[in-house]
């Protein structure tokens, strides 16, 4: 029955990520998981511990990534109908597995603790919130990073309660969230046994919840630093050009034609400062077509404006990357190039490629360019006539530290150029468009996203989407952005909020072991002294 209660309380708790209307699924669904954990922690050994994570957490991550059957079929890739369910089911059931593996050891480390503890205590809730955040901190440290399921992205909608990431990161949040489960949990264990124990963590979920959204109010309510700064006019461009069209013979000078034409219509209509071009909008080796860059500068030049758009790079040494060129007001190609940080496994580079090869050689292809995608290196600001923009390509966005740097950078705006056309209109758009609104608050800037075939928006500093433009129509989201150049607390100390959590999760037993351990020495040395 225990099992069966972790396979719905994690089904359900994967599900919020897609009803992030109602945010409060989460704080409900985790209470089940926390409840058993707690309840088994002194009576199990760590292999069941692991066995308890890994019941919650699978159906958890396969609810998480049920999006990935939006991408049948794969035919644009060389796919068959049966290797494209194949893969698909290979990916949703494969990254969902490898993301069990890691956190399934949350349990573990807590069952560790409570025996190093002695006994479990009301420290439970706190040490159990800690590990959660703490591994979701770890997911984000491999190099098959898919740090998607955050728990603060169920509150997308919850505007207050995100408030507070711009001190502490999104990883606070996700720490109420889970104090509050963790805590109501232990007040329904005991609460038989000991009511005025029960009563207090109560007391501390409520504290929690309220606290944090009491504290978001303020802060959204009182976020005026930077609104003196500067205020100009962008477009984010959605060509809606389908995967499957992309990859086609002459595509490319197709879409270059389908994202001129918008650029030269958005600036008649709103003489448009920035435009912002989605990730690989125009699929070439940018260098390789020097007619497509002279097309690009004319239309800086002709409209003024500064243009980000997506394309490939290639270094020196033949290497590929996903890059983001900028074309200036004055018709000149900047001299920096952003290439994306973070790729998608199993999309733009295959892990254990030598190996996967071997045994699934339909793997080969899933790159469209039919290569491996080389890693950028560092954050880039483009200094520009409009301001200095920071640029995060899909992928990149869901990643806190990224943003984080390039505003220490002197990023005034971020601006994030993606292509989700693969899910089409699935949860996975709006989900993805959520960790950008985690982005514009942690860092208090505006976020003006570009999606090929969308979701395209414009999200201010406090996290609202003012501007959007649904899934699967053409045009672009053109709006006024204000640029800032403050420095939020989350950006200055990144990491602060996980280091917290560590420290404490270490002190914690280091402090039951040690305190007898000293008033026991402190007893022996008091009678030598005497005698």
């Amino acid at each position: 029955m225990r099992i069966l209660f972790l396979i719905l309380s994690g089904a359900v708790s994967g599900m919020a990520y897609a009803a992030y209307d109602y945010p409060i699924i989460i704080y409900l669904s985790l209470i089940p998981f926390f409840y058993i954990i707690f309840d088994r922690v002194q009576q199990s050994s760590a292999v069941k511990m692991y066995g308890y994570g890994f019941a919650f957490f699978y159906p958890y991550y396969l609810a998480v990534f049920h999006w990935f059957v939006y991408q049948y079929p794969l035919d644009f890739l060389g796919f068959s109908k049966l290797q494209s369910v194949g893969y698909i089911f290979l990916a949703w059931f494969g990254v969902s597995l490898l993301m069990t593996v890691l956190f399934s050891f949350v349990p573990v480390c807590l069952y560790l603790t409570v025996r190093l503890i002695g006994k479990r205590n009301m420290l439970c809730p706190l040490l159990a919130s800690c590990f959660f955040c703490i591994f979701e901190w770890l997911n984000s440290k491999t190099f098959m990073a898919v740090p998607w399921a955050r728990l603060a992205l169920t509150q997308q909608n919850n505007i207050f309660a995100l408030q507070t990431a711009s001190i502490l990161g999104s990883f606070f949040v996700s720490f109420t969230i889970a104090a509050f489960a963790a805590f109501a949990a232990y007040a329904l264990l005991i609460h038989k046994t000991d009511l005025r124990c029960a009563l207090i963590c109560g007391l501390c979920a409520s504290v929690t919840v309220t606290g944090n959204s009491a504290v978001g109010m303020v802060l959204y309510n009182l976020d005026t630093t930077g609104q003196d700064g500067d205020v100009i006019t962008v477009s984010a461009l959605q060509g809606n050009i389908p995967s499957g069209d992309k990859w086609q013979d002459n595509s490319s000078y197709k879409a270059l034609s389908t994202y001129v034409d918008m650029i030269y219509n958005e600036s008649k209509l709103y003489n448009t400062d920035v435009f912002v071009i989605p990730e690989t909008a125009i699929p070439v080796t940018l260098d390789y077509y020097l007619s497509y860059t002279d097309t690009l500068k004319k239309a800086a030049k002709d409209t003024e404006s500064v243009i980000l758009v997506g394309a490939f790079d290639v270094d020196d040494e033949g290497r590929s990357y996903n890059s983001i060129f900028v074309f200036t007001a004055d018709g000149e190609l900047h001299e920096r190039v952003y290439n994306k940080q973070h790729l998608v496994p199993f999309g733009e580079f295959l892990p254990f490629r030598s190996v996967l090869e071997k045994i699934l050689p339909m793997l080969s292809d899933i790159n469209a360019l039919g290569e491996d995608i080389e890693r950028g290196e560092e954050s880039v600001v483009f200094n520009t006539e409009s301001g200095n923009i920071g640029s995060l390509i899909c992928f990149d966005s869901i990643f806190e530290l990224l943003a984080a740097e390039s505003v220490s950078n002197g990023a005034e705006l971020l601006a994030i150029s993606t292509n989700d056309s693969w899910f089409l209109d699935s949860a996975a758009i709006y989900e993805h468009n959520g960790h950008a609104i985690l982005r514009a608050i942690e860092t208090r800037r505006c976020v003006i996203r570009a999606a090929n075939t969308g979701l395209s928006s414009a999200i201010d500093p406090q996290g609202q989407v003012y501007a959007s433009l649904a899934p699967l129509l053409t045009g672009a989201v053109t709006t006024q952005v204000l640029l800032r150049n403050d420095i939020t607390f989350f950006v200055a100390h990144p990491n602060l909020f996980i280091g917290l959590c560590i420290a404490f999760c270490v002190i914690t037993p280091c402090a039951y072991k040690g305190i007898p351990l000293f008033k026991k020495l402190k007893s022996k040395y008091a009678s030598a002294q005497k005698i």
